[in-house]
């Protein structure tokens, strides 16, 4: 998935009032840089909990672009989480990104083989792909 990261832009995230600003002040970020969008990156956007929410969020607004942002470049690691990967899958999905989603899909299912809600996306991305005969043997 590495060449995937260039579909997004790269990820922003805003920084909440009462955390640390993360230009290294020191200060809360209220009293410092707040509203200031920062790179995700300066903001520890990589812990799945608040990028899943975050990555959520996005998707529940119809913003699949921020979504892709976010999730993107987590989901070139290895070790990436299978509910980031669902939803990541799920954004390749309502952008029409076929091939992309069903490689998600795939990861999903290598990690849970029993996730009924991925085999069903990838049955849908297979479909979409003009590969109903996969998505019928694998039903």
């Amino acid at each position: 998935m590495g060449a995937l990261a260039a579909l997004a832009p790269v990820p922003v995230a805003l920084v909440g009032r009462n955390a640390p600003c993360p230009c290294g002040s020191g200060k809360k970020a209220k009293r410092c840089c707040q509203g200031r969008p920062v790179p995700a990156t300066q903001v520890g956007l990589d812990a799945p909990p608040l990028l899943h929410s975050r990555a959520l969020a996005a998707c529940q607004a119809g913003d699949f672009d921020m979504a892709l942002g976010l999730l993107i470049p987590v989901a070139e690691r290895p070790d990436c989480h299978a509910e980031l990967l669902f939803l990541l899958g799920r954004a390749f999905a309502e952008t029409a990104q076929w091939a992309e989603s069903l490689a998600c899909f795939e990861r999903v299912l290598a990690q849970r083989p029993h996730d009924a809600r991925a085999h069903t996306n990838r049955g849908l991305a297979l479909v979409e792909l003009e590969r109903a005969g996969e998505a019928i043997a694998a039903h």
